[in-house]
This record gives C-alpha cells, sequence and structure tokens, in this order.
C-alpha cells in the first residue's frame, strides 16, 4: 500500500496542478468577477463532420 502525502497548496500551483490559491479574504471578489466573465462566454458548437447514416 502506497501512502499519499498532501501537497502545500503553492507547491501544486508550481507544478501545474492548480491555477491559482485565492486569499481567503478575497474569495467572493474573485468569485464574482469570474461568474461575471462567464455570463457573457459563448462556446461555438463544432461543425458537424457526419450526418446519421440510414438505416
Amino acid at each position: 500500500m502506497t501512502t499519499v502525502v498532501a501537497e502545500q497548496p503553492l507547491v501544486r500551483v508550481e507544478r501545474g496542478r492548480l491555477d491559482d490559491v485565492i486569499d481567503p479574504a478575497g474569495t467572493r471578489r474573485v468569485l464574482i468577477r469570474s461568474l461575471r466573465m462567464l455570463r457573457t462566454k459563448h462556446a461555438a458548437l463544432p461543425v458537424r463532420k457526419h450526418g446519421n447514416p440510414p438505416q
């Protein structure tokens, strides 16, 4: 059996396992900013390459 050692958050950021570490005092500000950005996000669907073949 292997033991998993928990990494510190800043180490995870350096290794690319986390995008960012949010300061608890700034959580509301970061959340509001992120949700505002996502409100207007529109992802275009890819063009269908193949239709449904007749059966």
